[in-house]
């Protein structure tokens, strides 16, 4: 988000106050010594000795990149990294070597740009780049040289795109966000929602708010905080005060939950109606919020936005929700995957935006990621 934009007006609405929530406590910060490429003898994303058994570090490098943030990160087949842009409002490409080759969309108001850019997905079948913006309702499709293509509002009422992922093999896309079974959220909503790519026509509603929400009174934070899906098209969802990842099979809308058990995690206090803004950002400081569920070949890989003693956690499920690993520390966020199956982390130090890109060696099933089974 800009420096210009007023944060007080978003709180008013509930789901953009979440998101703002959701993204005001995201940490980048870390350790950084050079500003090339790394060797695996210096890395700058590192984590806990149960981190390094799970992953090993492939490369590391720098972006060609002075301000903003890294919220998400794809890697398409040629091997460029497609970068989200919190702050700056765009989506920036670069290369392997971390050099800038293009920038779409930019901060403002209307068809094809961003006042806040939440979530893209890129369609490597058609050339083509989908951009949802919270506060505006709207997706916009540019193509993947920056042409601005179409852009239409997501025509659901009281809802607003919070995060997108593309089934192109099958012809659908997913946004996730809230959408109010009655008038309000609080009511009761569902979550994750199906279109038609091409005519954009709505197919359905999936995922109910999760039971704990309304125990503790979690509205604030009730925020999509992720999507994926794997070779069979079920979709996965992440609610950011929910420590559960969400399997929905859409064509028999059927949903599996995957619980974890990180012993760095931290539930989230009953919170009390009529707090103050300030008790509330405190109270969001105590607690373990769902960052990101990312599916590679057979595995899902969830990670948790922590507060001590990394600011990061992770875990390994396979895809019928056995956990495989536990506790995972590093302080490298977890930003996307590539089509080998790879992970990329990324946090920023003395204004040096560090990418990491590491692979899954847990048992042999690193050599089955590294086939590109998803």
């Amino acid at each position: 988000m800009n420096r210009g934009r007023p944060f007080t007006i978003y709180l008013a609405v509930l789901p953009l106050g979440a998101f703002l929530l959701l993204h005001s406590g995201s940490k980048t910060e870390g350790f950084i010594s050079h500003p090339h490429v790394f060797s695996s003898e210096e890395p700058s994303v590192r984590g806990n000795e149960t981190f390094q058994k799970t992953f090993k570090l492939e490369k590391e490098y720098v972006l060609e990149k002075k301000a903003g943030t890294v919220n998400q990160l794809i890697v398409d087949k040629e091997g460029y990294l497609w970068i989200r842009d919190w702050d700056e409002g765009k989506i920036e490409k670069y290369d392997q070597n971390g050099k800038l080759v293009s920038a779409i969309g930019s901060a403002g108001q209307g068809p094809g740009r961003f006042l806040l850019l939440a979530g893209f997905a890129v369609d490597e079948e058609r050339s083509q780049v989908f951009a949802i913006d919270l506060q505006q309702h709207r997706v916009n499709l540019f193509a993947e040289d920056g042409r601005f293509l179409n852009s239409w509002i997501v025509a659901r009422p009281g809802y607003m795109p919070q995060a997108i992922v593309l089934d192109s093999k099958r012809g659908f896309y997913y946004l996730g966000g809230s959408l109010p079974l009655k008038k309000f959220v609080s009511e009761g909503a569902l979550h994750v929602h199906k279109y038609k790519m091409g005519t954009n026509q709505y197919l359905g509603s999936f995922l109910e708010t999760d039971r704990s929400i309304h125990e503790k009174n979690l509205f604030n934070y009730l925020v999509v905080s992720s999507l994926d899906i794997d070779s069979l098209g079920h979709v996965y969802c992440t609610l950011a005060p929910v420590y559960k990842v969400f399997k929905i099979n859409t064509q028999r809308r059927v949903i599996h939950s995957f619980v974890g058990r990180h012993r760095f995690y931290k539930a989230p206090p009953l919170y009390q109606s009529g707090l103050k803004p300030q008790e509330i950002k405190k109270l969001r400081e105590t607690w373990t919020q769902t960052d990101r569920v990312v599916i590679v070949g057979g595995m899902a890989i969830l990670s948790l936005e922590m507060h001590e003693p990394f600011p990061y956690g992770l875990e390994v499920f396979d895809l019928n929700g056995n956990v495989l690993r536990t506790d995972l520390l590093t302080n490298g966020r977890l930003v996307g995957k590539d089509h080998e199956g790879n992970l990329y982390f990324a946090l920023v130090k003395n204004g040096r935006y560090v990418i990491a890109k590491y692979r899954l060696t847990l048992g042999g099933i690193g050599q089955l990621l590294r086939k590109g089974t998803n």
